[in-house]
């Protein structure tokens, strides 16, 4: 079997910078980038929503913008 192939895509938001100070600091004292510290946080968060809400099937997080819908 074909290990999967991993498609990167950016990911940005706009944060306080009270905030940005914080983990520029945090990720300075652990040797991490801001981004794993980010990374790690939205892995536990979506971590509890499949707990809660189940597995997304590929089809169901995939399609065409079309597709899409905001709630």
């Amino acid at each position: 079997m074909k290990p999967s192939k991993i498609e990167n895509q950016i990911v940005a938001f706009r944060v306080p910078k009270s905030l940005n100070a914080k983990l520029d600091k945090y990720a300075d004292m652990e040797m991490l980038s801001k981004s794993d510290i980010i990374r790690r946080a939205v892995l536990k968060e979506l971590k509890v929503l499949q707990e809660t809400h189940g597995d997304l099937s590929l089809s169901q997080v995939s399609g065409k913008p079309s597709q899409w819908s905001i709630k």
